[in-house]
């Protein structure tokens, strides 16, 4: 008796069982793995398993070390977690086939096979001086030491983690740019979904606001907020919030990030003139260029005024 919803009809062209294997044509109903040939019949393998030795706990017959529900048999050798496979940097994900009948439909999946996180981030560097001798101590810079526009205390807080190396000065001052992409791109693009947003300018604007600003994220919330969605102000902009950023009017909402960048910029600048001038009431603005975070009000503007919007 047949099982329902276990029979399936392509015609003579389907060679292929439901794990992926081509049917043997010379014997009726047997399945090629590769290194041994598949009887469902029997539900076993015909043959000994070749790493048998390396596995003594398993059946020399076994199938996919007897975890049928949660993987297949991958070539007769050994067990696959077949439903999925993901490699933990960024976003990527790698999608294996088994065999060229095998087809997968990503229309409407968020994760591409591209993304414009290395474009931006060689923008970043350029803005932030770029070379291989790019550790700086800028005085009055209340980031401190930096390299490849990366702090210090950034660079403590995932040195390990992140790159497996300890996180003393000695090593930030031979980060390479590969390092800092890494940290970049899984400490900062990622935490706001940087590939999920459908405007690349507007991603850029919110990466290289991020760079230079630790509030810049909750600032987008607040922004994004302003426009009626219903967001959490954390610091943390989930996949479902970006989606809804997605179906805003992203010219009107790219040029609201801009200017809430400038003001909060402006604000930066203006709390530390006036800190500055509760000391000296009689500050020039060349003592102000130099002592206070005015010095940076320059490059701060024409770096959020020289991201353009695009469609």
């Amino acid at each position: 008796m047949d099982m329902p919803g276990r029979q399936y009809s392509a015609g003579n062209g389907y060679r292929y069982g439901f794990n992926g294997k081509e049917k043997d044509t010379e014997e009726p109903v047997q399945y090629d793995y590769g290194f041994r040939i598949y009887d469902p019949r029997l539900v076993r393998f015909k043959s000994v398993d070749p790493i048998t030795s390396k596995y003594p706990e398993l059946t020399p017959y076994q199938f996919a070390s007897n975890r049928p529900i949660d993987g297949i048999d991958l070539d007769g050798l050994e067990w696959w977690r077949g439903y999925w496979e993901k490699e933990l940097y960024g976003n990527s994900v790698r999608i294996r086939v088994l065999n060229a009948e095998s087809t997968v439909d990503l229309a409407n999946v968020h994760t591409s096979t591209s993304s414009n996180f290395d474009k931006y981030v060689m923008s970043v560097y350029k803005n932030e001086g770029g070379s291989d001798n790019s550790y700086t101590v800028v005085k009055n810079d209340k980031g401190g030491k930096t390299k490849y526009g990366i702090i210090f205390s950034t660079f403590k807080l995932f040195a390990k983690k992140d790159l497996g190396i300890s996180p003393n000065l000695e090593n930030f001052k031979n980060l390479t740019k590969e390092q800092a992409s890494k940290i970049y791109h899984v400490n900062f693009w990622n935490k706001f979904q940087g590939d999920r947003f459908q405007n690349g300018s507007i991603a850029y604007q919110i990466f290289d606001w991020s760079v230079t600003s630790g509030g810049a994220i909750k600032q987008v919330e607040k922004v994004a907020a302003s426009f009626g969605i219903d967001i959490k102000v954390d610091g943390k902009l989930t996949s479902a919030e970006v989606d809804a950023i997605n179906t805003l009017n992203q010219k009107n909402f790219f040029e609201n990030i801009k200017k809430d960048r400038l003001q909060y910029y402006q604000k930066i600048v203006d709390k530390s003139v006036a800190e500055y001038f509760k000391k000296h009431p009689n500050a020039t603005e060349k003592e102000l260029k130099k002592n206070t975070q005015k010095k940076f009000e320059k490059g701060w503007r024409n770096r959020a005024n020289k991201i353009k919007f695009q469609d």
